[in-house]
């Protein structure tokens, strides 16, 4: 039986231990292992997040911070500029940035709640819906 145990520190403070057993360990599954977690230890925007004292949330569970939190926050850095942006763009920032794969539908509520309470503005047509940051709301 083989056993392989790894071990991480994350920038942010998070310790990841991942132990691996079996009479057969493929190596390409262990060097994709290998390279996903070198990836989210080098990752610039946990480093941002690291040196701001913010965590986000990863796979559902709770690293500090809501997911709306995590929502404002790519709003602001990336469409804080007033410019429009679509659910998919921001579904897209979530994903390569932040490393958090959200649905869209899930999204959209979220959107929805923000224009609500006004922190956004909403237009186009239900099927080209699009936001940007509401005028009146100069930081959230």
């Amino acid at each position: 039986m083989v056993k392989i145990k790894i071990e991480e520190k994350f920038p942010t403070g998070e310790k990841v231990s991942i132990i691996i057993e079996g009479s057969r360990i493929d190596r390409g599954k262990l060097n994709a292992l290998l390279s996903m977690i070198e990836a989210f230890s080098s990752n610039s925007i946990m480093k941002e997040f690291s040196s701001q004292g913010r965590r986000i949330s990863r796979n559902g569970k709770d690293l500090g911070f809501s997911l709306l939190d995590v929502i404002i926050d790519a709003i602001e850095c990336y469409f804080g500029d007033g410019r429009w942006f679509t659910t998919r763009e921001l579904y897209e920032v979530l994903r390569s940035r932040y490393g958090i794969d959200v649905k869209t539908s899930t999204l959209s509520t979220y959107l929805l709640r923000l224009s609500d309470k006004g922190v956004l503005e909403r237009g186009g047509s239900k099927a080209l819906r699009v936001y940007r940051l509401s005028c009146a709301s100069s930081s959230m």
